[in-house]
């Protein structure tokens, strides 16, 4: 069976590229739950988002042991690069929210 994940991150990097920065009120990204590919979205989508703007997502797994633990791996290295950003929102639910301080 062929890996689709890595080509629909590609998709999404090429896409993104042909969108104005600072375009996007909010994005929504629910993709591979992988670290490495959510970090790229994360940094991929950074430019396009208003100052004011919402990227948003679900999944956010801190035991290391769950399956999705790769979107809360790389929401926190990518909010400890990324200092101006902050976590808002997080459910019972696994629902997150990063908006800039």
């Amino acid at each position: 069976m062929i890996n689709v994940l890595p080509l629909l991150l590609i998709l999404i990097l090429i896409f993104l590229n042909d969108i104005k920065d600072y375009f996007f009120d909010w994005i929504y990204l629910d993709s591979s739950h992988e670290y490495k590919e959510t970090l790229k979205e994360l940094d991929a989508v950074k430019l396009k988002m208003k100052p004011e703007g919402l990227i948003c997502g679900h999944d956010f797994a801190p035991n290391p042991k769950h399956k999705h633990h790769g979107v809360a791996k790389a929401i926190n290295k990518w909010l400890g690069v990324n200092k101006d950003y902050k976590l808002y929102i997080r459910d019972n639910h696994s629902q997150w929210i990063i908006k800039r301080k």
